[in-house]
């Protein structure tokens, strides 16, 4: 045999084993007959090929695969219908089969004979001995598989008791001792006394060995998954044995009494299951009636059991909950399929349970839904823990948001205000408000509040130790009041207080770095009677208000300090301004007028805004330099010499020294130190040209030689208005930057 040959033997043995496991399979569905017919065809098939197909396996030894392989078929499904179901398939598969090899050889004999006979056509040419030694074959063939098929069963029963954990084992065992048996008796019947009898023994029951451990691996496989369950073994005698409608009768009874005895194990083992079950089990009729619940559905509930009967139930159903129930019900109505949904019962205690309800229909063969069974949860704790996490979980982001409010800046009335919107929701309280202390008055007064019906508490003014509120600030702990009605203990809120119809009552101080700096007070219309969890929360939402009262007070005070600084900074940097101007009288008034006009030009250049504080310092001290400058150089009435000029360009560098260690100054210093630069390049210190001289300095050049120009000194007279713009316009592009010249022209027409 070569490849391609055993290539066709495995593929032909594969889905011969496919198609008879498929057929098996679908029994449920289309009952054993399909399986039948099909055994009935391949016995007119493993004829033919026993008669026309061989192959040689080894030297001198031939076998028919095709025959082989449904023969092998043929007592695989006789197994496998014994091992899954009664005696009475088992005997109608053997008979069906024993049926087919009979008609067969019938045909087989009667072709023949009509070969013999004169006037008959034989096209395909058959000899008469052919036909005549193929119908004796069948009939062997059809009393040894008869024997096999009653052997099958002996030796199957037996080997399953000797060999009980290798189910492969067990299976291979079976159909290799059958069809070793078969290969001997065919072969003794049909070929016994010829030369090759041997050889052909042999090679069918290498043959056929084979055949039986691939049918067995089948086998085992399918029974490990495709079918796991505990395999019946029937009785020998329930196969062949013919029974009289007596025993028929005695025996349909006792399966029935044995049903029936399985029928109440079951009922009792499902009442014992319903009973001790740790969820609730019901059945409803197709309405939604309650027809049977367990009792841990009545501890679940609270309800009795003949509460819990038709209707009942869903009285105890939370009014919130009972519209969603009834519409997963017509919902489950419409799809005839289950429902889960979540609901709540409320007990007779008043206590509420949560449940998550499962039922699914039961629905009989015309369709119709005939009842409901399902079960219900316990998930108290769960929603519990699910509600306490959402509230956590709002809460911080409550706590999120004020510490946003707090760090964007808002004032502390509207951040203090979030504050008591989120604590009246979070908190589910129905007012609230914050008084302020201060120190200086020793009072606490309203600063916000929120949920009152009338403004007459934002007229509140609290002494330290007066009221529930001044206990609280002054003793440093919080004050809780049940019933605010008969404490009110505060003559001034009484009458505002009252007229609110306030029940309980909350005063939480806030404190902060070890100060009082208000109160947090807190107003419910009905008694409340809060957990821990609340009070955490409560006095987390002072510490908070404290916190921002604390903030904003803070930041309050930096900023009156930064004010007052900047005032001196300024206020210093003016009397520098001054001191220059008195010591060079021809100058006198000269910073003032430029640092206005700079100022001016600045705007309309389009200036930010905020530079222009570092500009305006900037022009004050545009000449601090020349106190460098010594006295006899500064004051000349006269020409400057040349060296003189030397010493007086020096003074932009004195500016420099003297500023770029005071590190708030050192934004205004564009101005002392270019304000000599020209645009052209030109000008002193550095030479700078064009657009790398600060736009600041570059703005500062043009109203100082404007204000220079039109003011006398000691070396000159003052020029006209006409003469400054018209050197003023000729400079443009020279000394100063043409777009600042044009700018500053129409400041000054």
């Amino acid at each position: 045999m070569n490849n391609l040959q055993l290539a066709i033997f495995s593929a032909e043995a594969i889905i011969v084993a496919l198609l008879v496991l498929f057929l098996f399979r679908m029994r449920s569905r289309f009952g054993l007959s399909p399986l039948y017919i099909t055994l009935g065809v391949f016995q007119p098939v493993q004829t033919i090929l026993a008669s026309t197909v061989y192959v040689e396996i080894l030297p001198g030894m031939i076998i028919s695969p095709g025959s082989v392989i449904m023969f092998t078929a043929s007592l695989f499904v006789i197994l496998l219908v014994y091992i899954f179901d009664d005696g009475i398939e088992t005997r109608k598969a053997i008979y069906g089969i024993m049926f087919a090899n009979l008609a067969m050889t019938l045909l087989l004999f009667m072709f023949g004979t009509q070969l013999g006979l004169l006037h008959t056509v034989n096209f395909l040419n058959l000899p008469r001995a052919v036909l005549n030694q193929t119908a004796r074959m069948m009939l062997t063939g059809t009393v040894v598989l008869f024997a096999d098929a009653v052997l099958l069963i002996f030796v199957y029963e037996a080997v399953w008791r000797l060999i009980t954990r290798n189910l492969f084992l067990r299976i291979y065992l079976t159909i290799a001792l059958i069809l070793a048996f078969d290969s001997l008796a065919f072969a003794t019947g049909v070929f016994y006394g010829q030369p090759n009898y041997v050889t052909i023994l042999t090679s069918g029951i290498i043959g056929k060995l084979v055949m039986a451990a691939f049918y067995a691996l089948v086998l085992t496989i399918y029974l490990r998954f495709a079918e796991p369950t505990n395999h019946k073994i029937q009785p020998f005698r329930d196969i062949f044995q013919i029974l009289s409608y007596r025993q028929k009768f005695e025996i349909e009874h006792q399966r029935g009494q044995q049903t029936a005895s399985l029928l109440r194990e079951s009922e009792g083992r499902y009442q014992t299951l319903a009973r001790i079950s740790p969820v609730g089990i019901f059945r409803a009729d197709a309405n939604g009636a309650t027809t049977y619940v367990n009792p841990k559905w009545c501890e679940i509930s609270g309800l009795s059991y003949d509460d819990a009967l038709g209707d009942g139930w869903l009285a105890a159903v939370h009014p919130n909950d009972k519209e969603n129930l009834s519409e997963g019900w017509r919902t489950s109505i419409q799809l005839k399929r289950g429902s889960v949904s979540d609901y709540r019962f409320v007990r007779p205690d008043g206590a509420v349970a949560w449940v998550m309800g499962q039922a699914v229909p039961e629905i009989n063969s015309e369709q119709q839904i005939v009842g409901y069974i399902g079960t219900i949860t316990d998930i108290t704790e769960r929603k519990q823990a699910e509600g306490k996490m959402q509230r956590q979980l709002q809460r911080l982001q409550a706590l999120h948001r004020i510490d946003t409010a707090i760090t964007a800046g808002l004032e502390m009335n509207l951040s203090l205000g979030l504050l008591l919107e989120q604590l009246l929701f979070l908190l589910t309280v129905d007012a609230a408000v914050i008084l302020l202390f201060e120190p200086h008055t020793g009072l606490l007064r309203y600063a916000v509040s929120r949920g009152f019906r009338t403004d007459a508490i934002q007229q509140t003014q609290l002494p330290l130790g007066s009221g529930h509120a001044g206990h609280a600030a002054l003793e440093r702990h919080v004050v809780q009041i049940h019933d605010l009605a008969h404490n009110l203990d505060e003559v001034e809120r009484s009458a505002s207080l009252a007229a609110e119809k306030f029940k309980s009552y909350f005063a939480i101080p806030l404190i902060v770095k070890g100060q009082v700096k208000g109160v947090l007070e807190i107003f419910q219309r009905s008694f409340l009677n809060p957990d821990r969890e609340w009070i955490n929360f409560a006095e987390t939402m002072a510490n908070q208000a404290a916190i921002t009262i604390d903030n904003v007070q803070l930041f309050e005070g930096l900023q009156k300090s930064n004010m007052e600084l900047v005032t001196a900074y300024d206020a210093t940097i003016a009397g520098w301004s001054q001191a220059m101007d008195l010591r060079d009288k021809e100058t006198e008034g000269h910073t003032q007028r430029v640092t206005e006009m700079t100022v001016q030009l600045a705007r309309k250049m389009g200036i930010d805004p905020q530079d222009l504080v570092h500009l305006r310092r900037g022009a004050l001290l545009h000449d601090i330099g020349k106190l460098g400058v010594p006295d006899h150089i500064l004051l000349k009435p006269g020409k400057l010499t040349e060296e003189e000029w030397e010493i007086m360009h020096q003074h932009p560098l004195y500016a420099l020294n003297m500023l770029m260690p005071i590190a708030h100054l050192r934004p205004a210093l564009d101005i002392p130190f270019c304000h000599h630069e020209k645009w052209d390049g030109t000008g002193y210190p550095r030479s700078l040209k064009g657009e790398e001289i600060p736009l600041s300095a570059r703005l500062f050049a043009i109203v100082d030689v404007w204000d220079a120009l039109g003011s006398d000194r000691p070396y000159r007279k003052a020029w006209s208005e006409e003469e400054t713009l018209k050197y003023i316009r000729e400079e443009s592009g020279k000394q100063f930057d043409p777009q600042i010249v044009d700018a500053f022209l129409q400041l000054i027409t």
